[in-house]
Parts: structure tokens; sequence; C-alpha cells
């Protein structure tokens, strides 16, 4: 429009005559001028927004507009969504209303164009506003959740990939029985591990078989559960009646004999043979 006009710092579209035609309104820095240009004709146009990063997986809404559109005028709006900002795809053109007919959901990245013609040269469409609305899908991805005996009892880790929900339940299962929650009040989201303790009165036994599940409670109250883990059981460490080997072995004065004894025995009695059998 103006190739001289020096560091240009703003514009704007005004009547600027009062012919209730729009005319264009421009300041520029190193020119040191305001000035305005009569528009006197006009073919087609295009206005093309950045990339919006939306900050997750979303589902899409709708998108609503205000035009005006006059006779002999064409005013389409094309939008385009993608998970990656350096490949965005083809150019979709939309309706106000639904947009899940035209963007898939979960994809990050969104960027929409104006395309404006008109057959008469006095005469333009405009484009005033428009809104694009979605649902934040993100939250949690996946969970990776294990477990492994623990000198305490039992610990569960586990791994979330996705946002970090509100709040965390372990739930803990025999069998083919329903898993149930093993701790009253719901973990934070950040938490990562949780021990299921012997020494509690709801804790595991030892040379039972348990199965843990993870349930995670995201902001909008939805629940999700996730496992189980494979089978663990704590060994069964009660003591048996044992006799160790004895060393040194062979032995000429003295020897050391090492032996375990059942629960509830309160001594024993060891006695020594010779080859004789005495």
């Amino acid at each position: 429009m103006d190739g001289d006009f020096d560091s240009a710092r703003s514009v704007y579209a005004a009547d600027v005559d009062g012919d209730d035609d729009m005319d264009i309104l421009g300041a520029a820095g190193f020119a040191d001028d305001i000035t305005w240009w009569e528009v006197t004709g006009f073919d087609e146009g295009r206005l093309t927004s950045s990339i919006l990063d939306t900050g997750g997986n979303v589902g899409w809404g709708v998108v609503n507009w205000i035009d005006d559109v006059p006779d002999d005028t064409l005013l389409t709006v094309e939008a385009r969504a993608s998970d990656d900002p350096g490949a965005m795809g083809d150019w979709v053109e939309i309706t106000e209303g639904d947009l899940s007919d035209y963007l898939s959901d979960g994809l990050r990245y969104l960027q929409y164009r104006v395309n404006l013609s008109t057959d008469v040269g006095d005469v333009t469409p405009t484009f005033n506003w428009i809104q694009f609305s979605w649902s934040d899908d993100s939250g949690v991805g996946d969970v990776d959740i294990f477990a492994t005996t623990d000198d305490g009892g039992i610990l569960i880790n586990w791994a979330i990939t996705g946002d970090l929900p509100i709040g965390i339940r372990v739930l803990r299962s025999v069998g083919d029985a329903e898993p149930v929650v093993i701790h009253d009040n719901p973990l934070p989201g950040s938490a990562t591990s949780y021990l299921d303790r012997i020494d509690k009165g709801f804790g595991p036994l030892a040379g039972v078989e348990y199965r843990y599940w993870l349930e995670v409670i995201e902001a909008d109250g939805t629940t999700s559960r996730f496992g189980p883990t494979d089978a663990v059981s704590i060994p069964d460490q009660t003591p048996q009646l044992a006799l160790g080997e004895p060393y040194p072995s062979p032995a000429r004065d003295e020897i050391t004999l090492t032996y375990d004894l059942p629960n509830g025995c309160s001594g024993a009695v060891i006695e020594v043979y010779d080859l004789s059998g005495r």
C-alpha cells in the first residue's frame, strides 16, 4: 500500500472522511508521520491467525464469529489443528457451530484464516470477532503400576503419564475378590509410591498373594482405575525347627552349632554323640 511508510507502528480501519467507506489510518516511527489512505478498490484479502497452543490434548467444542457480508461479497472461515505446530496440515472450511465435524479431538495446536472477496470495489465484507471453545481432555494418560516386597510390607510404585490427578487411591485384591481401598484419605496427585505395611491391622499377611490397583481422581471428579499389578506375597518367615551346619568341621577342641526353633518353644536340648554312639 505504501512502500515508503518507514517503521510502521500501528494501523487502524476507520471512516476517516465520513463517506461511509472504511479507510486506513497508520502511524510510522522513522517516517515521523501519521497519515490515512482512502480505499478506492478491493478484490480479495486474507487474514491468517498465529498458531494457538491450547496447552493439552483437547476435545473440540463449537466456533462462533461476527461478520458482515453484503451482497456481491464473500467471506469464508477455515481452520486446521495438529499435534505438531511445524506441520499443521490441510485447511478445512468451517461453518459456525460444532467443530467435531472438522477437527479431530486430541490435537493441541489450532490455526484459523478468513478469506474475503468482493465483486464490487467499494463494498467489502468485514470480520469482527471469532471464538473457539474446547474441553481439556488431556488428564491422566496412562499409569504404570508395580508392587514388590519390602521389609515393612509390600511397596507399590507407579508412574503417571499426562496431567497429574488431584487424588490417588491404592486398592488391594485377593484372588478374584473385588479390590478394596487400603488407606483412609486419598493420596496427593504427586505421590509415586505407597507402603502396604504388615504391622497395621488391615495389612497384608505372609504367604498370601495380593494384586494392587490405582484409582486416580481427575479435577472434574472423574475416577479411573489402573492395574492390577502382578501377584506378590510376603514370604512366610515363621521359624521352623532346624539345625545348621556345625563349624569348624572337622573340629578338635570346640564346635559351634546353630539352630532355629518354632514359635512357642522356650528352649532346646542338644545331644552330641561320638562315632561309637556315646
